[in-house]
Parts: C-alpha cells; structure tokens; sequence
C-alpha cells in the first residue's frame, strides 16, 4: 500500500503537468491568433491586386501584356501549397486529395507539378510522380520574398509557353475550425472580356484613369 508521503508526491505531478498543459495551451493559443492575423490581414491586399489588375487590362485602350495570352490549353500547371511538416489534422491530405483529382487520368506530358512543401513533395514522390519544381524551407514562416520568387517561376515558366494555364491549389483560411481546398486559375490573367461583365454586374468601375511605368 502507498504511504501518504507517496500519493502527495503523486498528486504534485500531476498538478505540475497541469500547469504545464496549461502554459503549452497559451502558447498554442497566442500562436493561432498571429496565423489568424496574418492570414485574414493578407487576403485584401492580395485580392485588391487581382482586381487592380482586371480593371487596368479592361478601361486601358491597346493594353497587351505576355500574361494575358489565351489559346489552346496544351498544358496546365498545378502550383500546390503543402506544408514541410505533419501532424497538422487534414491540412496535407485535403490539398493533396484535390491535386489527384485534378491530374487522375490525364496524360502526364499535359501538366505540369510545381509543389511548395515537404508533405505535398512525399505524397506525389511515394506515388511515382515526377516533379517539375519543388520549394520548401518556409511553410511555418512565409516572407514577402518567398511567395515573390515562387511567382516569379510561375510566370516564366507561362511566358515562355511551357505551360498554357497555371492554377493554385492551396487552403482557404475560413476559420481555426474551418478551412477550404480552393483550385484558383492565375494565369493568364483574367481576360478583358470578364473583367466587362464584372463591371456590368457593378463590381468593377470602367472610367478610372491608369498610368503604367515604365513605359
């Protein structure tokens, strides 16, 4: 039978781990509400771009630009956004399960796998694909710079006609206990043609005057 000086002793340990639990909760909990900042402080600035972007290629008389050319999709590039570590519920699988449904059953030399991250990287590879570019380092801490260089790489693989389409597939941050696998065309931009009846829908002005440098 346990003496009282053992089941004190017992019962101390347990109170520690609960403290311990607790400060871990804290922390767990400070950290979410900074990804929560970060990922809600984001979205109109990127989405103000997008929409910048439509309405200059639509009022601008002559406006042409390499990211805007349309033709026969030959090719379609899938730019899929994982993260490098696990154990984060169905974060991984929910991107990658989308991945296969868009590329199950096609011809491989008809798209192209560019990934960001390690799990989305080891779930293609241990299923026999093939990579075209591969990014990784900086799914827990993205900078300006990372998404940049990305970009830049999606760009010119479109402008040099390696591929005809480019989309993204990544989460929507909804909320901590919702998310959303969304499949989003980036290139080419949206054409002319939709950026009208957006601005017949009043969703888009048509008389705002823009200036583009350098010419």
């Amino acid at each position: 039978m346990e003496s009282t000086r053992d089941i004190k002793g017992r019962i101390k340990s347990v109170t520690n781990i609960q403290q311990i639990t607790k400060a871990m909760k804290m922390v767990a909990a400070a950290r979410l509400r900074k990804a929560e900042e970060k990922a809600n402080g984001s979205r109109p600035y990127a989405e103000k771009i997008g929409e910048l972007l439509r309405r200059a290629s639509s009022v601008t008389p002559g406006f042409t630009s390499p990211l805007l050319r349309e033709g026969e999709v030959k090719k379609v590039g899938y730019l899929v956004i994982s993260a490098d570590k696990g154990l984060a519920g169905a974060y991984n699988s929910n991107v990658m399960k989308q991945t296969m449904h868009e590329i199950s059953g096609k011809d491989r030399s008809t798209y192209a796998l560019y990934v960001c991250g390690k799990q989305g990287r080891n779930y293609l590879k241990f299923r026999g694909y093939d990579l075209d570019s591969y990014h990784f380092g900086f799914s827990d801490k993205p900078q300006a710079q990372d998404s940049i260089d990305v970009a830049k790489e999606m760009v010119d693989y479109f402008v040099k006609e390696e591929v005809d389409e480019v989309y993204i597939i990544y989460t929507r941050f909804i909320t901590a206990l919702r998310q959303q696998v969304q499949v989003e065309k980036l290139l080419p931009v949206q054409n002319p043609a939709d950026a009208d009846k957006e601005a017949e829908n009043g969703q888009l002005a048509s008389e705002e005057p823009y200036m583009f440098l350098p010419d």
